[in-house]
């Protein structure tokens, strides 16, 4: 019983991990993009299909138009 336990452990954990790095890679189609918060000045990555829409920094929670013109900083 007790290895049954450490098995599921095991694979939730490892599920978990996956996820986690999953939702850490910028991913999506096409490159990725760079402009900065204009509240903050934190970096922020994205994608070309985000240019002109609105977001919200997931730093300081201000509100931000995506450039239309996006500049590939590194």
């Amino acid at each position: 019983m007790t290895w049954l336990l450490v098995a599921v452990a095991a694979v939730g954990a490892a599920g978990l991990g996956y996820l986690y790095y999953a939702r850490r890679q910028v991913g999506g189609p096409g490159p990725a993009f760079y402009c900065r918060c204009p509240a903050c000045q934190r970096k922020l990555h994205y994608h070309a299909e985000r240019a002109g829409k609105k977001a919200r920094c997931p730093v300081c929670k201000k509100p931000f138009v995506y450039p239309e013109m996006p500049s590939v900083e590194q």
